[in-house]
């Protein structure tokens, strides 16, 4: 469960950050 959860955090982290320098 901890490591499903840790993945969609990197996940969110990635999407965010592409969210930004889309920007």
């Amino acid at each position: 469960m901890f490591i499903f959860i840790h993945k969609l955090t990197e996940n969110l982290k990635k999407l965010i950050h592409q969210f930004r320098s889309n920007e």
